[in-house]
């Protein structure tokens, strides 16, 4: 689910439905009835839900974020009506960054006065980024820390 505000969900009639979809049914031999019934949703009688369709054709379901994926599961929780909404298959995936891309040139000029070039190495390393405070109050061996010390 991408969007948790009810109009970021097309829903369609299903007269136009019929008309538009109708022959790919019978292509897919599948009841026309049944095709509409994937697209249900009990917010929306009468009409085609895609997003419902979407979550029932869809082997894995996720939101954007953690608190994202929380709202996705309440508001499909209808899916999955035997199970409490923190149970049902809808997860989440935390949205990635391109650090050269989003990064301010000032700022990666910062990093590079502050840290050296190296820091763009270091991204995903959460030991470098935790101790960049003490990198300034360094011990008698260069480290900032015992871990580092061991090194």
């Amino acid at each position: 689910m991408h969007t948790p505000v009810a109009a970021g969900h097309d829903i369609f009639d299903h007269e136009l439905m019929r008309t538009y979809l109708g022959e790919f049914a019978k292509e897919l031999k599948i009841d026309v009835d049944y095709f509409l019934s994937l697209g249900s949703s009990p917010t929306n009688h009468g009409g085609f839900n895609m997003t419902a369709l979407a979550l029932r054709g869809s082997r894995f379901r996720n939101g954007v974020s953690r608190i994202h994926g929380g709202v996705a599961a309440r508001m499909s929780a209808y899916q999955w009506p035997q199970i409490p909404p923190e149970e049902n298959p809808v997860g989440y995936v935390t949205n990635g960054v391109h650090v050269p891309t989003f990064l301010a040139r000032e700022w990666a000029n910062l990093f590079d006065m502050r840290f050296g070039g190296g820091w763009r190495n270091e991204l995903l390393n959460h030991h470098f980024w935790e101790h960049t405070s003490m990198r300034s109050r360094t011990t008698a061996t260069g480290a900032c820390c015992s871990h580092c010390a061991a090194r």
